[in-house]
């Protein structure tokens, strides 16, 4: 599974190997928060964006949402919630995990 350390790479490499679902992080360099995001919806329209962050700010979960993310995960909630985030999404589910479960 390819890894990128930038949203700048993300968007590079989502645009080779057009991904059925990519996982990025919310604050990865590179771009703004979430920058990246309009331009992989550009690039690949069908991948489903799962958000995987530290931010708890409603604001953050809302324009994710509003920007094309297919879900959105807290990492303290991560550990028990992002296989099923990743189920959801690939189904077409909007996935929102805030807390854990």
């Amino acid at each position: 599974m390819p890894r990128c350390t930038s949203g700048i790479e993300a968007i590079e490499l989502a645009g080779r190997i057009r991904p059925d679902l990519l996982l990025l992080d919310l604050s990865m360099p590179g771009l703004g928060k979430l920058d990246a995001l309009p331009a992989l919806r550009k690039i690949i329209p069908a991948a489903k964006i799962l958000m995987l962050t530290m931010h708890d700010d409603p604001q953050y979960l809302r324009t994710a949402l509003k920007s094309g993310a297919s879900g959105y995960v807290l990492t303290k909630a991560a550990d028990s919630g992002l296989i099923s985030a990743i189920r959801a999404v690939l189904r077409s589910e909007m996935y929102v995990l805030e807390q854990p479960e």
